[in-house]
């Protein structure tokens, strides 16, 4: 009898640690993409947002249903990605076809590419594209642009045409040809140009599947990172430009009672009503606490943020996610493979 329960007890120990195996990345492909749900990430470990910071993973950016925006989605890489499976799942555009589209025109044809040195260069061919719609070049440019440098070993981007610059249809491409992502303004809240002033901020579209970064114009950028997190939440509390279609996710009546920065942290205290007028779900709670985190965090020097309700601590201020240590940032829209 000692001998059938010993054996049972190591049957029933071996199932514990079988079951409690985490969750592995597929790996079939260089990339992986993604293709569940944001709140599916809500169970990261206590004081994280959702994130994989132990992967590489480079962003890639579609653009919204209504092409008004471009927003990105993160796929983990190994050693073997290139630069050509990048454009080839942005010409696919995303999996879930509600969330999004290609910003890569269908008629417009990206015969290769190859990298010199830190640059990677573009080959277009426009085939029966004969004008592109308002906007449309600009976009292309810039989620090629966004992807591309989102790679370590790409920091600028050229494209070509027939080996020299792009010429009709192109315009963008016809003036400059030489692109780094800080070259060029993403999502921008109101009109500007692309060398104004700018901090970036994170909503949510309106069906809060994904974070957006969206470039706020600023006379000047306050070098210090208090000024600067003060008025970058003062940004979010307002809310995006109605004319992007996106949603701020704090409740009404939020509002900062003080803000403090010591070493790489943020210490943000609010007001009762970002706990007692909150009304969402996992979902709405994903979103704010990811727009608070990671547009702080666009902040140089500054890794994580706590948030405090009236001076205090609180288990999850929410209702899910832990907020009794600093969250940092996670990697934007990562989400699963089923």
């Amino acid at each position: 009898m000692r001998k059938i329960i010993c054996i049972l007890c190591i049957i029933i120990m071996l199932a514990l640690v079988m079951g409690c195996q985490p969750e592995l990345i597929p790996e079939t492909d260089s990339l992986v993409g993604p293709m569940a749900e944001p709140e599916d990430e809500i169970g990261a470990e206590e004081g994280e947002l959702p994130g994989r910071e132990e992967i590489s993973y480079v962003s890639l950016y579609f653009l919204n249903p209504t092409g008004d925006y471009l927003f990105p989605l993160s796929f983990s890489y190994d050693s073997q990605a290139t630069a050509e499976d990048m454009v080839r799942i942005l010409q696919e555009g995303p999996i879930r076809k509600e969330w999004g589209k290609s910003p890569v025109p269908a008629n417009l044809a990206i015969e290769s590419i190859h990298k010199v040195g830190q640059r990677a260069l573009v080959h277009v061919n426009p085939g029966r594209l004969e004008e592109f719609l308002p906007g449309e070049e600009e976009m292309l440019v810039k989620a090629l642009v966004y992807s591309l440098t989102s790679l370590n070993d790409v920091s600028r981007v050229e494209f070509l045409q027939e080996g020299k610059k792009p010429e009709a249809p192109f315009q963008l491409l016809a003036e400059e040809n030489l692109y780094a992502s800080d070259d060029l303004v993403l999502n921008p809240m109101e009109e500007m140009d692309a060398d104004s002033s700018a901090a970036r901020l994170w909503f949510t579209n309106q069906d809060i599947l994904y974070m957006v970064p969206v470039s706020l114009p600023l006379e000047t950028v306050p070098e210090d990172p208090y000024e600067l997190s003060l008025l970058l939440i003062d940004a979010l509390l307002a809310g995006p430009d109605d004319s992007l279609g996106l949603l701020s996710p704090f409740p009404e009546d939020t509002r900062v009672l003080s803000l403090r920065v010591q070493d790489e942290t943020i210490y943000v205290d609010f007001n009762r009503a970002l706990k007692a007028n909150f009304t969402g779900g996992s979902s709405q709670e994903w979103a704010l606490l990811n727009s608070l985190v990671l547009t702080l965090t666009e902040i140089p020097g500054i890794n994580q943020v706590q948030i405090l309700v009236e001076g205090r601590k609180e288990e999850a201020v929410l209702g899910h996610m832990d907020t009794t240590e600093p969250l940092i940032r996670g990697v934007v829209n990562w989400v699963l493979t089923d």
